[in-house]
């Protein structure tokens, strides 16, 4: 709408934005500004599964099916983005090609325990360096995750 010099936008706002607005242009790529201060690492975890302690201790199969699910689902996307655009497109009300334009920025994964930890770690150390609040004023320990 004009109405706005800069935002910070998520996938797929971003491409919605570009599509929809011949002027606005990907003036910094947080991905790649992250990777400058992170030894040239892009993964940004941003997004991840998180299941209750308590409901995870009480339903441990049910959970372990649950983090399965989700890695088989990441796995698919990656592997047939056209398919995932599709379904996206019927489960969110987006242009499929919104959705299948945004998955190439994206960059969605899964890591295996030790790599997952150590990037959560590293985030929110720095956002408890940055403001205790934001973290609830202690970086989480070891009982956090759960491998």
């Amino acid at each position: 709408l004009g109405q706005i010099d800069a935002a910070v936008l998520p996938e797929p706002q971003v491409t919605m934005v570009l599509n929809a607005d011949p002027h606005a242009r990907i003036a910094i790529d947080i991905q790649k500004e992250w990777a400058k201060w992170h030894r040239g690492a892009a993964d940004i975890p941003y997004v991840g599964l998180f299941i209750n302690k308590t409901w995870a201790d009480a339903n441990p199969a049910l959970a372990e099916q649950i983090a399965q699910a989700y890695v088989q689902g990441v796995k698919w996307m990656n592997d047939d983005p056209q398919a995932a655009a599709a379904l996206g497109s019927r489960a969110l009300g987006m242009p499929e090609q919104v959705l299948l334009q945004s998955a190439e920025r994206a960059r969605l994964a899964v890591y295996d325990y030790a790599k997952t930890k150590a990037l959560v770690d590293e985030h929110l150390t720095e956002m408890w360096q940055f403001n205790d609040e934001l973290v609830g004023d202690t970086v989480p320990d070891a009982g956090f995750y759960r491998p």
